[in-house]
C-alpha cells in the first residue's frame, strides 16, 4: 500500500530535492518550520505538509519566498545565483509582487 508521500514522489520524483534545499535554507537562517512560515506570510500546516512531502509547495509558497529574498534558482534547480544574477532575480519578483498586487487593488475597488 502506497503513502500520499509515496504516490507524490513518484508523480514528482524531483518533489525530496527541492523539498531538501527549502529545508537547508531555512536551516541556515536558524528558523523553525512557523518561524519560516510567519516569515513568507503562509499558513505552518501547508508548509508542515510540504516538508513531509504530502503536498506540492504552492505557487504562493514559491512567490513570497522569492519575495523574502530565497534564492529560487537554487530552491528550484540546485543552482547557486550569483550576486548580479541575484539582484535581477529579486526585481524580477518585485514585479511580479507589484503587478498581483495591482491585480488585487483593482479587484477590491471594483467590488
Amino acid at each position: 500500500m502506497s503513502t500520499p508521500r509515496d504516490e507524490l514522489v513518484k508523480k514528482h520524483p524531483y518533489m525530496p530535492e527541492i523539498v531538501n534545499r527549502i529545508k537547508e535554507l531555512i536551516d541556515d537562517k536558524k528558523l523553525s518550520q512557523r518561524k519560516f512560515a510567519d516569515e513568507i506570510g503562509v499558513h505552518p500546516g501547508h508548509v508542515s505538509k510540504v516538508f513531509s512531502m504530502v503536498s506540492l509547495p504552492s505557487a504562493t509558497i514559491l512567490i513570497k519566498m522569492a519575495i523574502a529574498g530565497y534564492d529560487m534558482n537554487y530552491v528550484l534547480k540546485g543552482e547557486k545565483t550569483g550576486s548580479d544574477e541575484r539582484v535581477n532575480e529579486l526585481e524580477e519578483a518585485l514585479k511580479l509582487a507589484n503587478h498581483y498586487s495591482t491585480k488585487l487593488e483593482k479587484l477590491l475597488i471594483k467590488n
